[in-house]
């Protein structure tokens, strides 16, 4: 299910110097009002990012209850809130084909965000401000802006559900950014029957390359790693600064921390990664990470792999890709200046391959630590590894298919997030899951960009189309303290949502049309835990929208 119709939400002012708008354009599908779809689109993001939705504590319901009072009482569309206790809800809207033949696809979003730290914002995090052709507020990527455009998208389709040959479910969920389990996981555990039936499901994940002027790679993610933290704990003496101790606590957690920091885990390769690296080395510019991508995407023997890995590993998210992660994240120790502490803790962030066991690698950073003072231990419990979703499955080849109408110069890619999202805990379910959502790539380029592209085919009763959409976003280099979100950040829901009846219906004729900008990275993330992707803050500029016919 994907988009068909994604506008900018803004005319731009005049755009940045030496910028380029990158983007496809299409007609209207029949029947669709673009300019209303657009409006509506910015009312509900403004709306949604009024509601304080801060996680800690979430307090969810309050969206809840807003998607509740926009979809109650339009026909076809059944609504749900899920109330959890303590502010805390999901909410589930179902669009009811009116002959449906086939199994339904499920569009799902998170209402909560991570906190703002007032001191750098300029304006109001929870007061969406537009200046210069950006929209300023918490949340107008992370994910408020996917779930304002699914609720334009999701209203405009019960207009039309007697073409649908699906039921439509959207689910917004709570506690994506942490916290207790009470989001997607509480969701599957509790109400199964309202979710469990859907075929397909697309969420937050996925990234676009620009580079040079060019949409050089759409980047569909099919799996993730695995989240954990570890913590290292160190005890020793304790006495008086006046008198060094040489087995001081504090020194050997800094030196085991270090240990950890530098080391490597083994390089693994799994199907996404092989096709990764095998289809990135057809653009590559550099001789030699184009050499090690071929190497590496066909090799079999340890020899060849680490090889090519020790070339690839220099670009800190190949690296990423290639092996499981430890991050130091947090040092803790001491009480005064003057005294020297029996004990300190740092916490590791570990991400871990799909399918690699997390005991062994905190008995590996036990090793490598190498201080008898300073333990490694797992916080919380080992998970089981959710498999990856197939890249042979007509999800798949149908997005394949369609970015290469929209981008005919791509590659599209499959993809490995180095973060978490709610699709793990879907795809554990056995759902078929595809990702693409907005997240900032680090590339070496002087240009970069990132968007969202999401299509789905699936056979409707006159026969296959494919529905299309895509939109690039810019990231200039000014403003860094700023968190700032376009308003076409709303674009992925909306065509998630407004992709639906076009991919379910008898409609022949069915187009896409997004809109695109790019821009400089902004260089500093302002934020460390963002599931998915890393980065909370985006300059995003406004641009006229762009055309490309999808068929």
């Amino acid at each position: 299910m994907l988009g068909y119709l994604l506008p900018a939400l803004l005319i731009a002012a005049s755009p940045v110097a030496s910028q380029t708008v990158y983007g496809v354009r299409a007609p209207a599908p029949a029947g669709y009002d673009r300019a209303a779809g657009q409006r509506t689109t910015q009312t509900h993001l403004e709306r949604l990012i009024r509601l304080n939705t801060q996680n800690p504590p979430g307090n969810e319901r309050i969206t809840a209850l807003y998607f509740d009072s926009v979809f109650r009482g339009i026909p076809g569309i059944e609504t749900r809130v899920l109330d959890v206790g303590e502010g805390r809800a999901n909410f589930v809207a179902r669009l009811r084909a009116t002959r449906p033949t086939r199994k339904p696809v499920l569009i799902m979003g998170h209402m909560d965000v991570v906190g703002a730290d007032t001191s750098k914002w300029e304006t109001n995090p929870f007061e969406p401000t537009i200046r210069d052709g950006y929209l300023y507020g918490r949340g107008a990527i992370d994910d408020k802006g996917m779930l304002a455009a699914a609720t334009t998208a999701l209203v405009h389709l019960a207009r039309q559900r007697d073409r649908l040959t699906r039921d439509i479910i959207f689910l917004a969920t709570a506690a994506e950014e942490g916290g207790p389990p009470v989001g997607i996981d509480w969701v599957l555990a509790n109400h199964p029957e309202l979710v469990g039936d859907a075929e397909f499901a697309l969420n937050e994940g996925g990234r676009i390359r620009v580079e040079d002027g060019t949409i050089r790679t759409v980047n569909i993610q099919t799996t993730e790693k695995v989240a954990y933290n570890v913590i290292a704990t160190a005890k020793g003496p304790s006495g008086h600064g006046s008198v060094p101790l040489p087995d001081n606590a504090l020194a050997a957690l800094a030196r085991a921390a270090v240990h950890v920091h530098k080391h490597r885990f083994p390089a693994r390769l799994n199907e996404t990664t092989r096709l990764y690296f095998n289809r990135l080395a057809s653009i590559e510019k550099d001789l030699e990470m184009r050499a090690a991508m071929q190497r590496i995407g066909s090799a079999t023997d340890s020899t060849a792999i680490n090889q090519a890995a020790e070339v690839l590993s220099r670009n800190p998210l190949y690296n990423a890709v290639l092996r499981t992660g430890a991050s130091l994240t947090i040092l803790q120790g001491g009480i005064r200046n003057n005294v020297i502490p029996s004990d300190g803790r740092a916490t590791f962030n570990v991400r871990v391959l799909p399918g690699e066991d997390v005991t062994e690698v905190v008995r590996e950073m036990n090793r490598v630590g190498g201080e008898s003072q300073v333990t490694f231990t797992l916080n919380g419990q080992p998970e089981q590894s959710p498999p990856p979703s197939p890249v042979t499955t007509e999800l798949f080849r149908a997005m394949e298919s369609s970015a290469k109408v929209m981008a005919p110069q791509t590659t599209v890619i499959p993809f490995m997030s180095t973060g978490a999202t709610d699709g793990a805990a879907l795809r554990a379910g056995e759902f078929r899951r595809m990702a693409s959502s907005p997240c900032r790539f680090p590339w070496r380029t002087s240009c970069a960009c990132t968007a969202t592209m999401s299509v789905c085919r699936c056979l409707r009763s006159d026969g296959p189309r494919s529905i299309c959409t895509a939109s690039f976003r810019q990231l200039p280099a000014s403003r860094l303290r700023m968190i700032r979100n376009r308003l076409q950040a709303a674009h992925l829901a909306l065509a998630l949502g407004l992709a639906l009846a076009y991919l379910f219906n008898r409609q022949r004729d069915v187009t896409s049309s997004p809109g695109a900008t790019h821009g400089q990275p902004t260089g500093t993330d302002l934020r460390t835990s963002f599931g998915g992707c890393g980065l909370l803050g985006y300059g995003l500029h406004i641009q006229p929208e762009p055309r490309v016919s999808c068929g």
